[in-house]
């Protein structure tokens, strides 16, 4: 069995459910290991009532989806709210694998998502990985889920794991009729990242505006890969446009920068469209190298292409004088062919 993270103290989670067998289950095998917790509830409004009445600071969520009242996405967006779980780790453990379910609760900011039946070692070790020293490394760096952190709230952004999570979650189910875009952003030869700049002023930033507007009528969910680079995952027919045309993600990348005169030169670059369908989970991180080498050959091309800059203008040195070829010069100018005595030269 794979153990649990070893913590000094034991993770606060609150599991809800509205099936009481699935909660006495958790309960019981969570508990048993002694690393755990575990408080109840049966509904989404019972949850609400004990995380709003401050007796008891969870750490993790288990949620399921489908509830009466109140379902678990709506449960999600509810604790998102509350300032002090903006980023705890929640984890959906439900029986709905379909797509749109899938897409909203990460929409709204889960971690992972796990469908029943579950494997339960499998769940311990995803409790681990939200929970544990990787994902303390991910809030360090500003990576929180919902596109919350460096870039403050763009709507469909998501962290990195969480999108690989939704991407394996997907393959699971094999829903794949999707193509996989990387962007990435071009900058001049002669431009310097600079993190002081304030946000309206980051091209990164302004990229991930754009590349949201863009994408709107798909509803596709992306993220910032690494550096400049994007992962933007599409459910737009085959054979049709490509969701992503360059031009008009440029023009939406200009009218999200706030200083354009400072950002000049700076271009939206996409790579070829990735066939995600039917790919296992191995195949992922093949897909994913692919779609990124292929914007890396872009951008590899577009500097190729690059005019040269021209070298800066430089005056031609002038000869040096002597001190002596000055004298002969001046004394030239004030006698003419005459010496100063007055007799030739």
């Amino acid at each position: 069995m794979i153990q649990p993270l070893e913590v000094a103290t034991p993770l606060r989670m609150l599991v809800v459910d509205d099936e009481p067998d699935m909660l006495d289950l958790l309960a019981r095998a969570l508990t048993s290991l002694g690393h755990y917790d575990v408080h109840l509830a049966i509904s989404a409004d019972a949850a609400v009532e004990k995380i709003s009445g401050g007796g008891t600071r969870f750490d993790i969520f288990l949620l399921d989806i489908q509830m009466p009242e109140m379902g678990g996405v709506e449960l999600l967006g509810a604790i998102r709210a509350i300032p002090d779980y903006a980023e705890t780790p929640v984890i959906m453990l439900t029986a709905m694998g379909d797509r749109e379910y899938v897409e909203a609760a990460f929409r709204e900011g889960a971690h992972d998502y796990v469908t029943k039946p579950f494997d339960f070692d499998d769940l311990l070790y995803r409790i681990g990985a939200v929970s544990g020293p990787e994902a303390a490394a991910r809030k360090a760096k500003g990576a929180r889920a919902g596109g919350a952190g460096r870039f403050g709230d763009i709507h469909r952004l998501i962290g990195l794991f969480e999108f690989n999570n939704y991407i394996a979650q997907l393959a699971h189910g094999r829903l794949f009729d999707a193509r996989l875009f990387a962007v990435r952003l071009r900058r001049p030869q002669d431009a310097e990242a600079n993190p002081r700049r304030a946000p309206g002023d980051d091209p990164v930033a302004a990229l991930a505006k754009a590349i949201s507007l863009s994408t709107a009528s798909d509803g596709c969910l992306f993220c910032l890969y690494g550096g400049d680079t994007f992962l933007v995952l599409s459910f737009a027919e085959e054979g049709a446009d490509p969701l992503l045309q360059e031009h008009e993600l440029n023009r939406l990348f200009r009218s999200a920068l706030s200083n354009g005169a400072l950002m000049q030169g700076f271009q939206a670059l996409v790579g070829d469209p990735v066939s995600m369908r039917s790919l296992s989970e191995p195949d992922i991180a093949k897909a994913v190298k692919d779609a990124v080498s292929s914007v890396e050959r872009r951008a590899q091309s577009a500097v190729d292409l690059a005019p040269a800059k021209p070298a800066a203008a430089t005056r031609p040195d002038r000869p040096k004088r002597t001190s002596r070829a000055i004298y002969d010069h001046v004394v030239h100018e004030l006698f003419g062919s005459r010496s100063p005595r007055g007799g030739p030269r």
